[in-house]
């Protein structure tokens, strides 16, 4: 690898350190293990080849700054002349300074002190000592789920100058240059997360009401209640009645508890016959009908719609419409008992009405067993024209006498 091309592969990393995304530096306060391999230059007093070298780093990562290691090197070089290959085993120990270590790749420059022994074929082995400084790059490559390992690329040039007041002179005074690259696994706890917090002008007092319901927001689970309402004490509009509908928009309070309202809070009234449902003991009751105050009739039922064949007890087709009705209302009241009034008007002798009221009675009556009412729920009974509800002197009055009515004897209760 020529020295200038590593130099210039490691600068542009570190303009590009710069521009990368920030993440923590999770390997801070951990271990650190890093295998290097090196192309080693060492100088012509050395009188051998370049060639590659290794090392074998540990050391621990003290803050975001500064780290230190040690490290155990290891070259072999032919000679370049005469048969005196060399080996170089060393042992060093390094400071290292950080640059914005939360980039994704950041710089660090190193300085340290190289303790090496030396051996060649001609002149036997003899001791070193030097000193060491460089430049390097991390590339973090992977970082744990939980950030407890790290795992780095690492590239460095060192250079080593030797100590001639500590060697012998005679072993030269060599000055080597070395191009690495490597591995650096971080491991151990995860480094903390500083808490984000607000600028201390920006932060909110601790028991800010927003809604001035007397509850601070950091316990007000309904914030926004509008001003003036009372609440409980998680800030949440008062529901005396526990019908779901707050008491500032309840009309009525004091609704029993289980039964079911409306949006304002009132009990349902299906029928819409003025009695709640969880009262009406008649449900189902037809519009306008009187009802007393268990919701049921107070009047016979008059079946409009329910017509006959002129002078016979055969129904209309469009009679069904109204007799399906019935069948519904009954079905809602089972248990209950009812009397089915058949009603002709004035007009005729008073034996033949009354025979013709009493089969078009049984002729509703047969209808609504045969939809599914008990037979025994139900009484047919004629009444003839002895039950007028107008005046037989007109065609209008005759036509509301000649009717079909459903009037219960005993009401079903739920």
């Amino acid at each position: 690898m020529d020295q200038m091309h590593t130099l210039g592969l490691a600068a542009g990393l570190a303009i590009l350190s710069f521009g990368n995304p920030a993440s923590a530096a999770d390997d801070v306060g951990k271990w650190y293990l890093a295998p290097l391999v090196y192309d080693v230059r060492t100088g012509a007093d050395r009188h051998v080849d370049d060639g590659a070298g290794y090392q074998l780093s540990f050391g621990k990562n003290f803050t975001d700054q500064w780290s230190a290691e040690i490290a155990l090197n290891h070259g072999s070089f032919k000679a370049t002349s005469a048969a005196d290959d060399l080996r170089i085993n060393a042992f060093s120990i390094d400071a290292l300074r950080h640059f914005y270590r939360d980039a994704r790749i950041h710089p660090y420059v190193s300085v340290g002190y190289v303790q090496s022994g030396e051996a060649s074929d001609n002149t036997g082995h003899y001791d070193r000592q030097m000193i060491q400084g460089g430049v390097g790059l991390l590339g973090r490559l992977y970082t744990a789920a939980d950030r407890s390992a790290v795992v780095h690329l690492r590239l460095e040039i060192k250079e080593r100058w030797n100590i001639d007041w500590v060697t012998d002179a005679h072993r030269g005074e060599p000055n080597d240059f070395l191009a690495g690259v490597g591995l650096q696994f971080a491991w151990g706890a995860a480094a903390p997360v500083a808490a984000a917090t607000l600028p201390k002008e920006e932060a909110p007092p601790a028991d800010v009401d927003s809604d001035g319901d007397g509850v601070p927001d950091r316990l007000d689970k309904c914030p926004n209640t509008p001003k003036g309402v009372k609440v409980d004490s998680v800030g949440c509009p008062l529901d005396s009645d526990g019908d779901g509908v707050p008491d500032y928009l309840d009309k009525c309070p004091s609704t029993p508890a289980g039964v079911k309202v409306d949006g304002d809070g009132c009990p349902l009234d299906s029928d819409h016959d003025g009695v709640p449902d969880y009262l009406d003991k008649c449900p189902g009751t037809p519009a306008g009908m009187k009802v007393d105050a268990q919701g049921c009739e107070v009047e016979a039922i008059v079946l409009k719609g329910v017509n006959f064949d002129y002078n016979s007890a055969k129904l209309t087709a469009a009679s069904d419409k109204t007799l399906d009705e019935v069948v519904a209302l009954l079905k809602l009241r089972p248990g209950a008992t009812a009397i089915i009034g058949g009603h002709t008007d004035g007009r005729g002798k008073a034996a033949y009405n009354q025979k013709l009221s009493e089969s078009r009675a049984n002729a509703v009556r047969d209808y609504l067993v045969a939809h599914g009412i008990p037979a025994g729920s139900l009484t047919a009974k004629g009444y003839g024209k002895t039950k007028p509800i107008a005046s037989n002197d007109s065609e209008d009055g005759r036509a509301q006498n000649r009717r079909v009515t459903l009037e219960f004897t005993t009401f079903a209760t739920r």
